[in-house]
């Protein structure tokens, strides 16, 4: 009872996390072919358009090609969250709109890797060459996490005090990032603490609306070069 609601926001945090993680990676090599590899990106830069308009069709496109998945995966989690906490309908509403705005971001910075990777090696094997380094790069970081056996962390037996694993337990699991604010949304569900969840809301819409700006921005200079 006195470290239950801790011991699930951590495991929420490090849920968003990864999932924050694991979103950035598909929508990286989504967009590949969404964008860069489709077949009728030649016909669509063809017409009187701009560029920009193709650009966030594409953009939809591939956010909704990256989340689907996720979202079937997270959803049941969400709700059984929402059950156990007796959590109102708007507050779900709200932690959803605040999830799909998390994935917002982290599709729009997979992008945004594509598209500068697009320029600098303006070659149609880029693709091939990112899904390997990706494969390598989640290799060494999965041998990693599993050697440090970070689930030995969870253990309370492995504290000398309570005091001790309580404040692990309830330290930010990187504090800057959408995934942390999400899970202080879902605290000040539990909470009732209103002003937190308005806070990372607001931190979150503020942020996805930057990242389409500046994604919308650079897209101008490296969205046309990165086609041919």
């Amino acid at each position: 009872p006195i470290i239950g609601t801790i011991f699930m926001l951590r495991l929420i945090a490090l849920t968003m996390l990864t999932s924050f993680v694991m979103l950035i990676f598909s929508s990286l090599i989504n967009s590949f072919s969404t964008i860069y590899s489709s077949d009728d990106k030649e016909f669509l830069v063809s017409l009187p358009i701009e560029l920009n308009k193709i650009f966030f069709i594409k953009y939809v496109s591939t956010y909704v090609k990256s989340i689907w998945m996720l979202l079937l995966l997270l959803t049941p989690f969400l709700v059984a969250f929402v059950y156990i906490k007796n959590i109102s309908f708007i507050q779900f509403v709200t932690i959803y709109l605040a999830m799909l705005l998390k994935m917002l971001i982290a599709v729009s910075i997979g992008i945004l890797v594509s598209m500068v990777l697009s320029y600098l090696i303006p070659s149609k094997k880029v693709k091939d060459i990112t899904v390997v380094i990706l494969i390598l790069l989640a290799t060494i970081g999965y041998s990693v996490f599993r050697f440090a056996e970070p689930e030995k962390l969870l253990n309370p037996d492995r504290f000398h005090e309570i005091v001790q694993y309580l404040d692990f337990m309830s330290k930010p699991v990187v504090r800057w990032s959408p995934s942390w604010w999400l899970t202080e949304i879902f605290r000040g569900s539990i909470s009732q603490k209103y002003d937190l969840i308005y806070l990372n809301l607001t931190k979150l819409v503020l942020f996805s609306a930057l990242s389409i700006f500046v994604l919308l921005k650079i897209s101008k200079k490296l969205f046309y070069y990165g086609l041919f």
